[in-house]
């Protein structure tokens, strides 16, 4: 469908020569003789830009321009006034005020107005081919969600039948070693199970609505720690986090991120010393940083980059538990909230993991 163009005129020669400048074939002109007229047709149909006379009896371009502005199919047209005479200032002030992109003064250089209106035409070429892409993007999206749900659905099934067989024949087995290997298959294909369970929350991450808004994270640190108390307790691990401030996020999203962070510095703690984690927020101007800091066995600088990526581990699979996949998560919530998260390790002294989120800092 080709961009449409609203003319709005109470002079039928005017309608008339604007229109004969600005025809073309990639493009359809509509002509309105006065408000009314031209809120009825901008009801009837889509427009990617409004060309607006000020001054015309009943109802002027200014109260025009107002009414568009309140519905939420017409408010993001683009408006060029046009007047006739010398305009005020304070004319040229409400109509910017009302909405406008361009003030023209009668009589309109014809080639200036071609050059502005094949301006905004182009912008809402693109703009429709952009959401036109989104829209494939998203129903993509989609389907390889649902691909991922069934593929990893028909992977797990054959998978616990496989060891649940096993275990039955390590059952009878009395051989030591071949119970051992018996065992090595089982714990690959536990370790399968949990890889594909990872892959679908890292999966949902990417997709799930996020509800923003003011939330407390001092109220989300005390839940995660509350659900943390007993590998808390087993480790003897301290959480320092207080007076932390309200924030603009997600709280589902940033609790999975808060406890997928602390649970890293419990579980990647020194075994010579007592686990101190601290989580901290201070405002950088555009939101805040939130940093959770440990005094755990640390990582090696050069790897800073590499932990955030999907199944990324810095340790043999046999040292610590886990699917490799928390951290990427992390990753990709954080930047849905339009932040970044970042880290800073030292080996043997600790870590810490920041992550920003924009939006004006609440005290």
């Amino acid at each position: 469908m080709q961009p449409r163009i609203l003319i709005v005129d109470d002079r039928p020669e005017n309608l008339l020569s604007l229109s004969a400048w600005l025809e073309g074939p990639d493009r359809d002109l509509v002509t309105a003789p006065g408000g009314k007229e031209a809120l009825m047709e901008l009801v009837r149909g889509d427009f990617a830009l409004v060309l607006l006379d000020v001054q015309m009896p009943g109802m002027s371009g200014f109260e025009v321009a107002d009414l568009m502005r309140t519905s939420q199919k017409t408010r993001d047209v683009p408006i060029i006034f046009v007047t006739a005479g010398d305009p005020q200032a304070s004319n040229a002030l409400r109509g910017y005020l009302a909405g406008a992109v361009d003030y023209l003064t009668k009589p309109v250089d014809p080639d200036i107005l071609r050059s502005k209106v094949n301006v905004f035409l182009r912008l809402y070429t693109q703009q429709r081919t952009i959401a036109v892409q989104a829209q494939r993007l998203e129903a993509r999206n989609t389907e390889l969600e649902e691909f991922a749900r069934v593929v990893a659905h028909d992977l797990k099934e054959p998978l616990r039948m496989v060891a649940s067989f096993l275990g039955l024949i390590g059952m009878d087995e009395e051989d030591e070693q071949k119970k051992q290997y018996i065992g090595y298959a089982m714990d690959g294909a536990r370790r399968m199970s949990v890889r594909i369970d990872a892959l679908l929350r890292y999966a949902r991450a990417g997709r799930a609505a996020l509800d923003v808004r003011t939330v407390s994270l001092q109220r989300i640190v005390d839940t995660v720690a509350h659900d943390l108390q007993v590998a808390c307790r087993e480790a003897g691990a301290v959480i320092d986090a207080t007076d932390l401030p309200d924030i603009h996020a997600d709280a589902g999203s940033l609790e999975h991120v808060l406890q997928n962070l602390i649970a890293n510095a419990l579980k990647f703690r020194a075994p010579d010393r007592t686990p101190r984690i601290q989580v901290s927020a201070t405002a950088d101007g555009s939101g805040w940083e939130i940093a959770v800091r440990d005094n755990g066995i640390g990582f090696d600088p050069k790897y800073a980059e590499r932990i955030f990526g999907v199944f990324a581990r810095l340790h043999g699979q046999g040292e610590f538990e886990g699917s490799g996949i928390g951290l990427a998560v992390c990753h990709r919530v954080v930047e849905r909230h339009h932040g970044r998260i970042w880290a800073e390790g030292v080996p043997g002294q600790g870590a810490i993991f920041r992550f920003s989120l924009p939006g004006a800092p609440t005290a």
